[in-house]
């Protein structure tokens, strides 16, 4: 079953979406913001990263795309770049009540030591894991393929 989302995307909703997901489908969901060095108060500021919404999440196979709902630019995290994911029930000051947030610990460059923390929170804590697993696994194989 296809549902409408405003913007004039489609999202799968159904029991088949929850068990795979493909770079065909985006998720409803909202960012929650990026945290510097795990502290809730000092907020990453650059490319788009400032400014929390709801928006469509996306895996693919460079990275991870998030693109809130009336920006036209997704925020995009490199397989790369990331040195881990988590979840949570808070981020950046906000919390869930209960809810899973998809938590993606990565850092901007090589050069930059500092790490950056990017929350998201979906409709569904099923689609979450599902969402975490699958860049996980991506993540593997980028490294095993670089080497």
């Amino acid at each position: 079953m296809k549902r409408k989302i405003k913007s004039g995307l489609s999202m799968m909703a159904d029991e088949e979406t929850k068990d795979t997901i493909d770079k065909k489908n985006e998720f409803k969901g909202a960012y929650l913001g990026t945290v510097v060095e795990g502290r809730w108060w000092k907020r990453y500021m650059k490319d788009g990263f400032f400014m929390r919404g709801a928006g469509l999440g996306k895996v693919e196979d460079d990275g991870f795309y998030f693109r809130r709902y009336m920006t036209k630019k997704p925020l995009f995290i490199s397989y790369k770049s990331i040195v881990g994911t988590g979840f949570g029930d808070w981020h950046g000051g906000k919390w869930a009540v209960g809810r899973l947030i998809l938590k993606i610990e990565w850092k901007k460059d090589e050069k930059e030591d500092k790490k950056l923390c990017s929350g998201f929170l979906f409709e569904d804590d099923e689609i979450t894991r599902k969402i975490r697993e699958e860049i996980e696994m991506k993540m593997t194989k980028m490294k095993i393929t670089n080497g």
